[in-house]
């Protein structure tokens, strides 16, 4: 029997000064930036990395979360998240009709694994933790989007 618990997760993002973004979720505060390349300052981590590290993040807390319940003696797990981004640059994204994606076009996982187990049973716990990371399958299998645009003037205080 699946139980389905649903929970509403909230992020409120601040345009500030120049391409820097205040980001604000129900624990934590911090700044995104456009990356340098689109003319941000570098203050914060740039949209497109901010996802990849959320994705391996996110990979990392399910392996860490279920490594002993799968039988697994982790010593230690780390991974890298590699993306081939295509960036057009302003040019590009001016253009009414796209004919290229904008984004990630693929994305690469490296898990660094140090456990006392047979790479058979890595292997099972690492295909656990991608069939069940919330932020693969997120990009595996979009989500449908809304968008509300109010105007300021409109708000009443």
């Amino acid at each position: 029997m699946e139980i389905l618990v649903q929970e509403q997760k909230t992020a409120t993002i601040t345009a500030t000064s120049g391409l820097t973004m205040e980001c604000t979720t129900a624990h934590h505060e911090f700044d995104i930036s456009g990356a340098p390349t689109m003319g941000g300052d570098g203050r914060g981590v740039d949209p497109a990395e901010t996802l990849l590290a959320a994705l391996g993040a996110c990979a990392l807390v399910i392996a860490k979360s279920f490594a002993r319940i799968k039988g697994i003696n982790l010593k230690s797990i780390s991974v890298e998240i590699t993306g081939t981004f295509e960036d057009y640059g302003f040019e590009f994204l001016q253009q009414e009709n796209k004919t290229s994606k904008v984004g990630f076009s693929h994305i690469d996982a490296k898990y660094f694994v140090d456990a006392d187990n047979d790479p058979d049973a890595i292997e099972a716990l690492i295909k656990f933790v991608e069939g069940n990371c919330p932020v693969r399958d997120t990009l595996e299998n979009p989500p449908t989007f809304a968008t509300e645009v109010i105007a300021m003037t409109d708000v009443v205080v």
